[in-house]
């Protein structure tokens, strides 16, 4: 049973981001070690709720949460609020570590670079800063012929919005192969954990703090401290709380989160 993020300094609280299809819940899997996230969980291929799930690796607890495409145009702000509050219920503590924006390089929109508007919209300005870009698909690339990730961002315009967005991450990603070996996943998620601790040593030690977090946090210490509190059932999926309901569907996203309305 997966249980809410304890906060312990070993724990590494981990939000997954990106459009549907670019392989988010497939890399969720591939830091869980385990099929804990089902690609493509609706007819239209779209994650359709925030699930959990944890692991250990090494001397870490790693704590992953997938969501329902939160930075995809295609869909409907109304019915990813309430998700969006599931993901800041289970990471505040007082927040997560590392935002990861999953994206397939070959297929980069330039209406894919609003991401990170939307980013900003729902977890605060700040939040570019402790963003990890990871990259699916690369297999894709074949090395024998030169053809590598590095090479071919190397070719990407000044004016690319690929580009644009790794300049507003400073350069912070990863390529990884979700169907590759374990030996070849191992190696990029320890390359992952260096990349986040980098970022955790940049703000002192913590996680990522907004209000919202920290007000998040406590409605989760007080309904700790009435008992046995655990929002999330044995499948992964999340229990919204109420206050927590108010906090961040009704006094933020209502008021910030401009999206694009698609029917």
């Amino acid at each position: 049973m997966v249980a809410l993020a304890t906060g312990s300094r070993n724990e590494v609280r981990m939000i997954l981001l990106g459009k549907t299809g670019g392989g988010k819940s497939s890399f969720g899997n591939t830091l869980i070690g385990a099929k804990e996230f089902t690609p493509g969980t609706s007819p239209n291929g779209v994650t359709e709720h925030c699930k959990c799930a944890s692991r250990d690796f090494d001397d870490k607890k790693l704590f992953v949460v997938d969501t329902p495409g939160f930075l995809d145009p295609r869909i409907h702000r109304d019915d990813i609020q309430e998700e969006v509050a599931k993901a800041y219920q289970v990471t505040a503590l007082p927040g997560p570590h590392a935002f990861l924006l999953i994206v397939e390089p070959t297929r980069f929109l330039s209406e894919d670079a609003e991401a990170i508007n939307y980013l900003s919209d729902i977890f605060g300005p700040d939040a570019i800063k402790n963003t990890v870009i990871i990259f699916t698909h690369d297999d894709a690339f074949d090395p024998s012929e030169g053809k590598t990730i590095e090479t071919y961002l190397q070719e990407l315009t000044s004016k690319s919005p690929l580009r644009t967005i790794l300049d507003q991450c400073q350069w912070r990603y990863l390529s990884v192969n979700n169907r590759g070996q374990e030996s070849e996943k191992r190696k990029v998620i320890e390359k992952l954990l260096d990349m986040i601790a980098s970022i955790i040593a940049k703000n002192g030690g913590e996680g990522y703090r907004t209000t919202k977090f920290d007000k998040v946090a406590k409605v989760n210490d007080e309904e700790k401290a009435k008992g046995d509190y655990n929002p999330i059932k044995p499948d992964g999926s999340i229990i919204l709380h109420p206050k927590i309901k108010e906090i961040i569907v009704e006094d933020f996203l209502r008021r910030t989160v401009g999206r694009k309305v698609v029917h």
